[in-house]
């Protein structure tokens, strides 16, 4: 999985998004307010390229912290 990739499920109710983004590691989110769009950009350091690139970001990842619901780290 490369920097900026992303998975997204939606409960059957559509009531639950969950989202895998790739930053440095995996990061795991689930909401039942906020989703993947609109999407973000952000930078991080590449060390293929060997300079700063644009990766997108999910718009949940930018919020703060008080409303996500719950945080899955791996």
């Amino acid at each position: 999985m490369e920097s900026g990739s992303m998975d997204v499920a939606v409960g059957e109710n559509n009531k639950i998004a969950g989202i895998r983004w790739k930053d440095n590691s995996i990061v795991t989110l689930l909401s039942n307010v906020h989703g993947l769009d609109p999407l973000q950009k952000c930078l991080r350091y590449s060390a293929k390229e060997k300079k700063k690139i644009e990766i997108p970001q999910p718009f949940i990842v930018k919020l703060d912290s008080s409303t996500i619901i719950f945080q899955i780290t791996e």
